[in-house]
Formats: structure tokens, sequence, C-alpha cells
């Protein structure tokens, strides 16, 4: 007689069993397997878009915020251009428009050793990670930006220029209670050049 797994339930069948209905066994196990993992959750994070920039002096991802995720994660390794330290500016976009809804703070710290901290409120966009000409390698969240409701980021990076090294940690809120769909990068000065990765976390 036919018995099942003991974790899923999946039905499997027993010396017993006939072997003229093995077919029939398999089957109704491939079945079960199918239905079961068809249901299971993927992993945590999701590949949205990918878009490497070639040295840009701005750049705005559309369509990559939507209802399928209300978190996002964000990657980003290349070089600027400038030959000493800048900043990348970020901000939640739709249709270009920017208004003075943003405040930021961060704390930085240098090879000196040396810790610089500072913050502004009503600005355009939130400055970031730390760009330099050898390396720049960056980390962002960005909370809640398709939702009609303000969007926070978080970000983490580290910069190479000229043999020196800044690591960053900012953090910004866009206060707009406002639906975005993208957001918008751009250095302070000269271009950037490397490739963002942008990533959906599942929301269960």
């Amino acid at each position: 007689m036919a018995t099942t797994t003991p974790n899923y339930g999946w039905p499997v069948p027993t010396s017993a069993d006939y072997v003229a209905q093995g077919a029939v066994a398999i089957e109704a196990l491939g079945d079960a397997i199918d239905a079961t993992v068809f249901g299971l959750p993927s992993g945590a994070l999701a590949l949205i878009s990918s878009q490497t920039l070639t040295t840009s002096a701005s750049f705005t991802f559309q369509n990559v915020f939507s209802a399928t995720y209300d978190n996002y994660f964000v990657t980003w390794q290349g070089v600027s251009s400038p030959t000493s330290i800048t900043n990348l500016n970020f901000d939640v976009a739709n249709g270009g428009t920017r208004a003075n809804t943003s405040q930021w703070a961060r704390i930085q710290v240098t090879m000196d050793p040396n810790i610089v901290t500072n913050a502004a409120e009503n600005q355009t966009s939130i400055p970031t990670a730390a760009l330099g000409n050898q390396s720049t390698s960056a980390t962002f969240q960005i909370f809640k930006p398709f939702l009609a409701k303000t969007t926070d980021l978080l970000v983490n990076s580290y910069e190479k220029s000229n043999g020196e090294f800044v690591l960053r940690m900012s953090n910004g809120n866009h206060a707009a209670a406002t639906s975005y769909d993208g957001f918008y990068v751009a250095p302070a000065s000269g271009t950037i050049t490397g490739t963002f990765r942008i990533y959906g976390y599942q929301n269960s």
C-alpha cells in the first residue's frame, strides 16, 4: 500500500505495491513535487535590472520599482573620473522631477585617521557613496519607493583614490509621500563608469 513522505506528504509506493502501477506512482509523486516546489518562495533577492554606465554624467533608472517588492537592494562597482573624492548623488525620480524634500546624514572615515560627520535638509538629492578614481564599491538599501509613502535610503561605500581610501555610511529620506518607479544618480563632478545591479527584496 502506498505511503507518504514525512515532511511534504508526497505519495510513494512501498515494496508491497504492484509493479504494474509503477507509472501511476511516479506520476503521482512527480505531480506532488511539482505542486510543492511551485509554491515555495524563491530566494530573498530577485535581480530586476543590471545596467553598466560608461563615463556618464548622470543616469535615471526607470521602471525598476513596482508593486512586486516594497524594498530594494542595489550594488555598484566602478570608478569615477575626478582625481579627488566626489559624491554620488541619489534621488528617487518620477519624470525627472526633483524638489527640495530630502534630508540626509553621513559619517566618513579616512586613512589619517579622520572622522567627518555632516548632514543637511531641504535638499534635491542625497549624497551617498564616496567616488574614487581607482575603485568604488557601494550598496544601497531603498525602502518603500513605489509605495505612496516617504522613501528611506541606507548606503555603505568604500572608495580608493590615489592610494587613499574612504569608508562612508550615509542615510537619507525623501519626504514626499509619492510613488516612484525609478531613481537618479549623478556624481557631484566628473563622470562615473561601472555596473549597477538592482534587486527586489521578497516581501515574504
